[in-house]
């Protein structure tokens, strides 16, 4: 068996064990062949591991739409840059149907990986303790919401009638240092033409 890069090198392997493994330090996303002089059966896999680029992930808008506000318990718009530990607010997210299509969407999930400096303040999410400009925003009508230590997703179905759909959630700031704020990511599970992206976001807690 013969591995042909892509830079014209090639490594000759023996098939007479069971399983050999190749390390590919370079070329990556580049053509790689296997020339087989054997009627043995030669089966090939490759793997591979690393942490990705948050911020090579661009914003999408595929027949959905995600918009994001941050707020102040007041309401008001407020910048997340640079917190200062000990602060809180809340992220106001809104799904659209782009276009405002009648047709029924089910299946669908919000959701957001939290910088490890923030974490979600749970005890603020039951109906009465949310602020008086919460009441003019159609919350509440998810099917599922799962909060973990440094994530929500939000589950949910649009009908024929509804256009978009609210949520929120209250965070606290807990942990100085420099963080990133994964991208935000709306999608049906079921059907990957509808999908939408926020870019990631350098945040800072003093």
């Amino acid at each position: 068996v013969t591995i042909n890069f892509n830079d014209g090198e090639s490594k000759k392997m023996s098939i007479n064990q069971a399983f050999q493994e190749v390390n590919i330090s370079k070329g990556y996303g580049k053509p790689i062949s296997i020339s087989v002089d054997s009627k043995k059966k030669v089966y090939a896999q490759i793997n591979w591991q690393g942490i990705p680029d948050m911020f090579t992930i661009k914003e999408v808008s595929e027949k959905l739409k995600i918009k994001r506000k941050w707020l102040d318990d007041n309401g008001n718009p407020i910048q997340i840059d640079a917190l200062k530990k000990g602060d809180s607010f809340w992220i106001h997210y809104s799904v659209e149907k782009i276009k405002k299509t009648y047709q029924r969407l089910d299946e669908l999930a919000l959701s957001q990986l939290l910088p490890s400096g923030w974490e979600i303040d749970n005890s603020r999410l039951s109906q009465s303790a949310l602020p008086d400009w919460t009441q003019k925003l159609t919350i509440g009508n998810e099917e599922y919401v799962d909060i973990r230590d440094d994530s929500i997703s939000w589950f949910f179905d649009l009908k024929t009638n509804e256009s978009s759909m609210d949520f929120i959630v209250r965070i606290n700031v807990v942990t100085p240092g420099k963080y990133i704020l994964a991208p935000t990511i709306a999608e049906a599970m079921y059907d990957d033409t509808y999908k939408a992206i926020l870019p990631a976001k350098k945040v800072v807690v003093d």
